[in-house]
């Protein structure tokens, strides 16, 4: 039996692949969410690569790529790792790492490391959490508000922030990005009286939501804002028709991955990253 790779529109990975990604649809969230994206929006679609990967006409894996951002890969059979790092190398696009569930995104990664003579560097250990229903948690005083733009400066700070805290790869420009989240209606805040934590709603799946970025500033943490915010954004997912919300978390981040627990987040996969670095010595 071999196995093609199929080189797809957004719109129509949507329609061809996606389908066949619903059976771990919060695992594979991102690479669905991207797509979604891309084939509702105007963007172009030019410099993002959606594979299609197929044996004997059934998906079998996809792989979505937008450089400067990493190679985000699904579950796929053996050899298959091969052919999508042999593609990727061959486009002629910087290749900067790869990402995906459990071992998958390091055999990518230690895959494409072998064709561009650099090595692999671990970027970012992450969970994948998925929540079904709220459970009962405490919440503080105040309430879940939409971000509106008078909000726009601290929110730009708050983003800037987290991007450092969490290594992120390819940052947005701060105004930028909290501008168009704010139009997008997709910032959320918990307020009583001040504004005390973020959380959005970056993207979504055909059943599910996603949850993030989250952002305490370290003046108001561990005072329950996280928890009250992300428990009612959670129930405004599940009014809203999803069947699911779920989110990426610091594995390293024993505080956070606690609030998520407590409010009805389950462990779904390890979704680590890895970067592509010049090789320090011979190989």
């Amino acid at each position: 039996m071999s196995i093609q790779l199929r080189s797809l529109t957004a719109a129509t990975f949507c329609e061809r692949v996606v389908p066949a990604l619903l059976e771990r649809e919060a695992e594979n969230s991102l690479l669905i969410g991207i797509a979604h994206r891309v084939a509702t929006s105007s963007e172009s679609t030019a410099d993002v690569l959606f594979l299609s990967i197929e044996e004997e006409g059934a998906v079998v894996g996809a792989t979505v790529w937008g450089p400067p951002h990493e190679v985000v890969i699904t579950r796929m059979p053996p050899g298959a790792i091969a052919l999508v790092a042999d593609y990727c190398v061959a486009s002629g696009w910087p290749v900067a790492g790869a990402t995906g569930p459990d071992a998958i995104g390091l055999q990518l990664a230690e895959a494409l490391a072998d064709r561009t003579h650099t090595t692999v560097r671990r970027r970012a250990c992450q969970r994948v959490y998925e929540l079904t229903s709220v459970d009962d948690v405490p919440r503080v005083a105040g309430a879940m508000r939409r971000a509106v733009p008078d909000d726009l400066q601290f929110i730009a700070t708050w983003y800037a922030a987290f991007a450092q805290e969490v290594n992120m790869a390819h940052p947005m420009n701060p105004p930028d990005w909290a501008r168009a989240t704010i139009a997008s209606g997709s910032a959320f805040l918990w307020d009583d009286g001040t504004a005390r934590c973020l959380a959005c709603l970056p993207r979504e799946t055909p059943n599910g939501r996603a949850i993030g970025p989250v952002y305490t500033p370290p003046t108001a943490r561990r005072q329950g804002y996280a928890t009250s915010l992300v428990a009612a954004l959670a129930e405004h997912v599940l009014a809203s028709g999803k069947r699911f919300a779920c989110l990426f978390t610091d594995d390293d981040n024993a505080t956070s991955n606690h609030i998520y627990e407590s409010i009805g987040f389950r462990f779904v996969c390890r979704f680590d990253a890895y970067a592509l670095v010049p090789a320090s010595g011979p190989r």
